[in-house]
């Protein structure tokens, strides 16, 4: 049974939901500022949602698939390997990925370039600069533990599907530490 990118994109919007409700209600947004009407950040939850949710599911799906297909060993060596390598390429793409996600509506620019280009600029950086290392040093030790399980274990076609779980506490992480310094 071969699982769909579609299925796989299915399920990781539900993880990102979850783990992003879940996230909210451990350590929630300051409520004291008010979001400007029909700004990108009165649409937080799509935002949050959004972009990690296209990326993750169709760049771990693919990103998965290369991997196995230049490395289809599953000895230990060959998993380990592949698992340093999505931790070098994959993991902090993703993780700057998220933070952008969780960033953009913190911005109150009432447009989305606007947005965009303040997160950048005034909240992207300082953040990645304060917790970037923290959180990837997280991830290594977090990763490399789902990617051997997944690697050795888990058929090619439920990969994808297995680190979705797996990225349910990790996204709840994520969206602690993204809002972290925002009290």
């Amino acid at each position: 049974m071969r699982v769909s990118l579609a299925h796989t994109y299915a399920c990781t919007q539900l993880i990102f939901f979850l783990a992003y409700t879940i996230g909210h209600m451990i350590e929630p947004h300051d409520k004291q500022t008010t979001p400007v009407p029909f700004s990108f950040k009165t649409n937080t939850l799509f935002a949050t949602l959004a972009l990690p949710g296209l990326y993750f599911p169709i760049t771990a799906h693919y990103w998965y698939e290369i991997v196995c297909k230049l490395f289809p060993s599953t000895l230990l060596p060959s998993v380990v390997f592949k698992s340093l390598l999505g931790q070098i390429f994959y993991g902090p793409l993703y993780t700057c990925v998220f933070f952008i996600s969780q960033l953009i509506p913190s911005s109150p620019s009432p447009t989305f370039l606007s947005s965009l280009y303040q997160s950048a600029t005034q909240t992207l950086v300082p953040k990645l600069k304060a917790d970037f290392f923290d959180v990837w040093k997280y991830g290594v030790v977090f990763w490399i533990a789902v990617d051997i399980v997944s690697l050795k274990y888990i058929p090619l076609e439920f990969i994808t599907l297995f680190v979705n779980g797996c990225s349910f506490v990790w996204t709840i992480y994520l969206s602690i530490m993204a809002r972290k310094a925002e009290h």
